[in-house]
């Protein structure tokens, strides 16, 4: 018999690098504008729910710091938990966008570091979506040692990795200074190149190509 496939092959996480992006200062402008966020503040960004177990109160302590606008994109479904913890983000500052948001990748455009606080197992995929996007977008980041973010991501001067949410305030301080007075441009771009979903597919047709075996 003809055509029969004897493989596996793992897919990974994608993400689509065309529309997560890097922009020029020109357009930063123009969205920070649009989503009336200060021209000159620095922003930090998480995207993902509200639910409990997903260690939000860590956002609401980088906010007490008025160095830092933090905003936080969240689900459109709001549990009484949620709404617990929106309320105590916005108490600190934090701006909740809850509504549907058709242009995301506008907030990760304009931003200045992403922060992944989740610790519990089981609170997101192994991989986070929002990480692979906020690296396609050329953002710091900072995360914890949640899941496969190790396999993915390594540490450098845009990339901290804690093993304790009580360091993310120093790693976000480091961030920071190094956005300031560094001329190093950020790369976590090229980190995850080969996570594109043009890259995970030509992978896939590869595997394809040399598993069919001729019966």
């Amino acid at each position: 018999m003809k055509g029969v496939f004897k493989t596996a092959y793992f897919v990974p996480s994608g993400v689509d690098t065309l529309r997560f992006r890097p922009i020029g200062d020109g357009e930063r402008k123009i969205l920070r504008a649009k989503y009336k966020i200060p021209e000159n503040s620095f922003v930090v960004l998480h995207v993902g729910n509200l639910r409990q177990g997903r260690n939000i109160e860590t956002l609401r302590e980088i906010a007490e710091n008025k160095r830092f606008r933090v905003i936080v994109v969240s689900s459109t479904s709001v549990s009484g938990n949620s709404e617990r913890h929106r309320r105590r983000l916005e108490d600190e500052g934090v701006i909740v966008i809850d509504r549907f948001l058709p242009e995301l990748e506008e907030l990760y455009a304009c931003s200045d570091c992403y922060v992944f606080p989740t610790v519990e197992e089981s609170r997101a995929i192994d991989m986070p979506l929002s990480i692979l996007e906020a690296a396609s977008s050329n953002l710091p980041i900072i995360s914890t040692l949640y899941g496969g973010v190790p396999d993915i991501l390594s540490e450098s001067k845009w990339i901290k990795l804690v093993d304790d949410t009580r360091q993310i305030p120093n790693a976000l301080e480091a961030i920071a200074a190094n956005t300031a007075g560094s001329a190093e441009a950020c790369d976590t771009r090229s980190r995850i190149q080969m996570y594109s979903w043009d890259n995970i597919a030509a992978a896939i047709c590869r595997c394809y190509g040399n598993h069919i075996l001729d019966e």
